[in-house]
């Protein structure tokens, strides 16, 4: 049983806007090239991560999300799932990346989520579905 109620995406700048709330995780997603996003002070915990919005590598100085950062991504989720009541996911325009975390954080917990979102980015469901189906017991 969760105390998760909730899980949401938004754009960098709406997370920079929003204070601190210690019933929230963050999980910080920023581009390779950008600075870090500042975040106020007073969230439950943030994970930060760099990658890009990018399907493939070909040709490119872009880093799209691992296999380790997927790993990241669900001990943090998993670690405070008796305690967090809310997940906030941000990305740059808060869209693809942070909702395919989102998505698939919502899939874990049974989490409301639109049904009819269909922008989320499909490298990065890609990465968390694999984690999580290698990560069930046999």
């Amino acid at each position: 049983m969760t105390t998760y109620r909730s899980v949401e995406f938004v754009s960098r700048w709406d997370a920079g806007s929003r204070a601190g709330d210690a019933d929230t995780i963050v999980i910080s997603i920023n581009n390779t090239f950008d600075q870090l996003q500042a975040l106020e002070e007073g969230w439950k915990d943030v994970l930060v991560l760099r990658f890009d919005a990018v399907d493939t590598l070909l040709g490119t100085n872009l880093k799209r999300m691992t296999r380790a950062q997927g790993d990241e991504v669900v001990a943090f989720v998993r670690k405070y799932e008796d305690s967090a009541i809310n997940v906030l996911v941000h990305c740059t325009a808060g869209e693809q990346r942070s909702a395919a975390v989102a998505r698939v954080i919502a899939r874990m917990y049974d989490l409301p989520f639109p049904a009819d979102y269909d922008k989320h980015h499909r490298w990065v469901t890609k990465v968390l579905e694999q984690v999580l189906r290698e990560s069930l017991p046999s």
